[in-house]
C-alpha cells in the first residue's frame, strides 16, 4: 500500500517551480538598479588611475545608454574622488565554453558539419586572438563513470581553436548521461577560465544536447531551476542548442527554463533558420561584453595600496559589488639650483657715481636664480609642479605658479636694499599636486658691497621745477611768493605791537582776568568744550604703508595723528608695532620716532640694535633726519624678518595745527578767582590760547595747546567781535582791589 504522503509530492514540487518562475534570481545589490564591476585598473601612469568598468542590470545585461561620469560614485581608500570622468568604451575579453553531451542517445553526430560550422563562425567573426578565452568540453559516460573530455582547455589562441574544431569527434557514449550533469562541469570550468570573477566579463555556456538522459521527465522542471540558482547570481549566461524536440516536450521545457533564468536564450537546432539564429547568439555574447573606461587623477600624497570602489550615485548605504586595488611607493620630488652653479657664489656691488649733488648708487640691483626639476622623478610616477618658492636665509622671497609641463623655474633676487656686505643662503622649493615638498641644497651668496667710509643711498633725480608764473599754483611759487611777503607781514606786526602797548592797564587785566578763567576751565575739563563750546576733531597728519612686516599687518595703511609717533614691537613703549613682542625679528622693541614739528617730518632711531635705513641710508642713533613724502623707511634686517615701510604726507591736513580748537558763548571775569588765585596755572592745568581768526558776533574762539602756558604781549583776546574791551563790572573791580592790596608786582610787569 502506498503511503498516503506520497501523494502531496507532486503538488509541493509543482509549486516551489512555478513560485521560483514568478521571482527571478537576483544579486544583492539588484536594489539599485544597477551593477558595477572592474575588470581592470591601471596605477601605470600615476596619479591617472585608469579604470575598466562594466555596468550591467540585475540580470546581467550590461547597460549601454546613458552612461556618464556623474552616474557614479568612486572612493579611494574610502576617500571621494572629486571628478571621475567616462572616456570611451571598448569590447572586453569574452569567457565561452562549448559544452556537448554525448550521451547514449545523443545524435550530434548526424549534425556534426552543423555544430562545426557553428563553432567555426565564432572563431572567425567573434573570437578575438589573445583577448577572449575559449574551451570546448564533451561529456560522456562510460563504465567508470561520468567524465568531461578537454577536446580544447581555455586557450586565448584563434589557431588552437580551429584545430580543435577540426579535430572534433562526436560519437555518442554507451551509457547515459546522467541529467544536467555536463552543464555544472561547464560552469566550474568556466568559474576557473574567470579566476572565480565571472562577474567581470561577458562569461557564457553555449550548450549542444539533443535531450536531458536519465532523469524522469517530471523531475527536468526542478533540476534546471535549482541549477539556474546556482549559475544566475554569478551572471553567467547559458545558451541551448537542441538537437531534437520531437518526442520530450519536458526536457524541451527544462532547457528553456534553464536559457531564461539565465539570461540566455533557446534554439531548436534542426531548423533551416539555425545559422541566422545562431549569428543573433553570437552577436548578444559579443555586445554584452561591453566595457567603459574611466579615469581620475589622484590626490593622495601617501605610499602604499590603494582600493578603488564605485557605486551608482542612488545607491545609497549598498556596499559596492567589487574593488580593484594596487600598490605604489611615492617619492618627493627633486629641485636643484643651476644658476648661479655650487654651494657658493660671489656678487660684487661697486659704487657709481650718481646724478645729483654727487652721490653715489650701487650697481648690481638684481641677481637671477634658477632652479630645475630634476627628471625622470625619482618614484617614476611623474606629477605636476603647482607652486615654486624662493627661500633667502629660511624665509620666502618670491613664489611662481609653473605652467603644468613646467620643469625650470627662473627667479630675480633684488638686491637693491642690500648695502652692506653680507651673505645670504638661497634655496629653492617646490611642492607637487599631490601636496609632497622638496628643498633643494643652499647656495651661498656672498655679497661683498664697495665701502667707501660713507652711507651708501639709492637715489632718484630730482626734476628741475619750471619757472613760477602769475598763474603757477604749485606749492614751491606759493612759498616763493610767501618768502616776497615777509617784510609786509613784518610791518603789520610791528603796527599790532604798538597798538597793545596803547591799552590801558584796566584793559589789560580785564583781557588776562578772562584768559585765566579760559585757562582754568579748560584745565579742568580739557575733554569737554572750553566755556561751553565744542572740540573738535584732529586731522591726519601721514600715512605709513606697510610693505613688509608680519603676515597679519602687511598691506595695512597707517595713520599718524600725533606730534610724536614711536615705532617697534613692544606694545608697552610704542604706538605703532609692526611685529609681536613676543615675536624673533630684526626689529627692537623701541625701534625709531617720527616727529612732526612745524611742517616738517623727522625720524630719528632710538639706538635699535639693526639700524634703521631711510631710502637705503642707514641713520645716526638719535640723530633727527628729515623725511619726505614717498621715502622708503627700513626697520631692521630685511632678510631677518624687518620691516619695509613707505611714508606718504597727507596733504590734504598735513602741516595743520593739532592743537585743539574750542568755541565758547560765555564771558569771564575777575570775579570767578579770589584772592588766593594767580595768573600762573597749575601743572595740571598748563595751556596757552590764541584768538581764532574767525569768530561769530557773540561767541570767542579759543585755541588751547599742551603743556605749558605762555602768555604775552604777542597774544590777543576779545569778548567780543568789535574788538573792544569789556568794561569790567563791580564785582571785577571789587576783585581787582582786593588783588592789588596783595600783590602788586604782576601789574607792574604788565604795566
Amino acid at each position: 500500500m502506498k503511503n498516503p504522503n506520497m501523494r502531496l509530492v507532486g503538488p509541493i514540487f509543482l509549486l516551489v517551480v512555478i513560485f521560483a518562475s514568478l521571482f527571478p534570481f537576483r544579486g544583492t545589490a539588484a536594489q539599485s538598479g544597477m551593477e558595477i564591476y572592474l575588470p581592470e585598473m591601471s596605477c601605470q601612469a600615476f596619479p591617472e588611475m585608469t579604470l575598466k568598468l562594466r555596468a550591467t542590470d540585475p540580470d546581467g545585461n550590461v547597460l549601454a545608454q546613458g552612461m556618464t561620469g556623474e552616474r557614479f560614485s568612486v572612493l579611494e581608500n574610502g576617500q571621494s574622488v572629486p571628478e571621475f570622468e567616462l572616456v570611451g568604451t571598448e569590447q572586453g575579453p569574452m569567457f565561452v565554453v562549448f559544452s556537448l553531451d554525448l550521451g547514449q542517445f545523443s545524435n550530434l553526430d548526424d549534425y556534426k558539419k552543423e555544430v562545426q560550422d557553428s563553432l567555426r563562425a565564432f572563431a572567425n567573426n567573434y573570437f578575438r586572438d589573445e583577448i577572449d578565452m575559449v574551451a570546448i568540453l564533451t561529456h560522456i559516460k562510460t563504465d567508470s563513470g561520468q567524465r568531461s573530455v578537454p577536446v580544447l582547455p581555455p586557450t586565448h589562441s584563434r589557431a588552437e581553436f580551429t584545430a580543435a574544431i577540426d579535430s572534433l569527434s562526436l560519437q555518442p557514449a554507451d551509457q547515459q548521461l546522467e541529467g544536467l550533469l555536463g552543464v555544472e562541469t561547464a560552469f566550474d570550468t568556466l568559474l576557473e577560465m574567470t579566476a572565480q570573477e565571472p562577474e567581470r566579463y561577458s562569461a557564457v555556456i553555449v550548450h549542444f544536447s539533443r535531450f536531458v538522459e536519465k532523469i524522469r521527465q517530471s523531475e527536468v522542471m526542478g533540476a534546471a531551476t535549482n541549477l539556474a540558482a546556482e549559475i544566475a547570481p554569478r551572471h553567467v549566461k547559458i545558451y541551448v542548442l537542441q538537437t531534437d524536440t520531437s518526442d520530450l516536450a519536458q526536457s524541451v521545457e527544462g532547457y528553456k527554463k534553464l536559457a531564461t533564468l539565465t539570461g540566455g536564450q533557446h534554439l531548436d537546432y534542426t531548423g533551416s533558420s539555425r545559422q541566422t539564429e545562431l549569428a543573433k547568439f553570437y552577436d548578444a555574447i559579443l555586445n554584452n561584453s561591453l566595457t567603459y573606461l574611466g579615469q581620475f587623477r589622484s590626490n593622495l600624497p601617501d605610499s602604499g595600496l590603494r582600493t578603488v570602489e564605485v557605486r551608482p550615485v542612488d545607491a545609497g548605504g549598498i556596499p559596492a559589488q567589487d574593488a580593484q586595488t594596487c600598490s605604489i611607493t611615492l617619492q618627493d620630488p627633486a629641485v636643484q639650483i643651476i644658476t648661479p652653479q655650487g654651494p657658493t657664489f660671489s656678487i660684487e656691488r661697486h659704487i657709481v657715481p650718481g646724478a645729483v649733488e654727487g652721490k653715489l648708487v650701487l650697481d648690481t640691483p638684481s641677481t637671477p636664480i634658477v632652479a630645475q626639476l630634476q627628471l625622470p622623478w625619482p618614484d617614476g610616477f611623474p606629477r605636476q609642479i603647482v607652486q615654486a618658492d624662493l627661500l633667502i636665509n629660511g624665509a620666502t622671497e618670491q613664489s611662481i605658479t609653473p605652467d603644468a609641463t613646467q620643469t625650470r623655474y627662473e627667479f630675480t633676487l633684488d638686491l637693491s636694499r642690500v648695502v652692506t656686505s653680507q651673505t645670504l643662503e638661497a634655496q629653492v622649493r617646490v611642492q607637487d599636486e599631490l601636496g609632497r615638498e622638496s628643498i633643494s641644497a643652499s647656495v651661498s651668496l656672498n655679497i661683498v658691497v664697495e665701502n667707501i667710509g660713507t652711507p651708501i643711498v639709492v637715489i632718484t633725480p630730482i626734476p628741475t621745477p619750471p619757472p613760477c608764473v602769475e598763474s603757477s599754483t604749485s606749492m614751491a611759487c606759493i612759498q616763493t611768493r610767501a618768502k616776497d611777503s615777509l617784510p609786509w607781514i613784518g610791518l603789520a606786526g610791528f603796527f599790532i605791537v604798538s597798538v597793545l602797548l596803547i591799552l590801558t592797564r584796566r584793559q589789560l587785566f580785564s583781557i588776562a582776568s578772562v584768559g585765566v578763567q579760559v585757562v582754568r576751565k579748560a584745565g579742568a575739563e580739557i575733554r569737554k568744550t572750553l566755556l561751553g563750546g565744542r572740540a573738535r576733531t584732529q586731522d591726519v597728519l601721514a600715512y605709513l604703508d606697510v610693505l613688509a612686516a608680519s603676515s597679519d599687518r602687511k598691506g595695512h595703511k597707517i595713520s599718524i595723528y600725533n606730534a610724536r609717533t614711536t615705532l617697534g614691537r613692544d606694545p608697552n613703549i610704542t604706538d605703532v608695532q609692526v611685529y609681536d613682542a613676543d615675536e624673533d625679528c630684526s626689529v627692537s622693541g623701541q625701534h625709531c620716532t617720527i616727529l612732526y614739528d612745524r611742517g616738517r617730518f623727522l625720524i630719528t632711531d632710538d639706538n635699535s640694535t639693526n639700524g634703521t635705513f631711510v631710502n637705503g641710508k642707514r641713520l645716526l642713533s638719535n640723530e633727527p633726519t628729515e623725511l619726505s613724502d614717498g621715502d622708503e623707511i627700513i626697520l631692521g634686517d630685511i632678510f631677518r624678518k624687518g620691516a619695509k615701510l613707505c611714508f606718504e604726507v597727507n596733504k590734504s591736513g598735513a602741516g595743520s595745527t593739532t592743537q585743539i580748537e574750542m568755541e565758547t558763548d560765555v564771558k569771564a571775569t575777575a570775579s570767578d578767582y579770589d584772592d588766593e588765585d594767580d595768573f600762573r596755572p597749575e601743572s595740571s592745568q598748563a595751556a596757552s590760547f590764541s584768538q581764532n581768526p574767525v569768530a561769530s558776533e557773540e561767541q570767542g574762539r579759543y585755541r588751547v595747546t599742551k603743556p605749558g602756558w605762555d602768555f604775552d604781549e604777542k597774544d590777543t583776546f576779545s569778548s567780543e567781535a568789535s574788538g573792544s574791551s569789556p568794561k569790567p563790572s563791580s564785582q571785577e573791580q571789587d576783585g581787582r582791589r582786593r588783588k592789588k592790596g596783595k600783590d602788586q608786582s604782576w601789574k607792574d610787569q604788565l604795566g
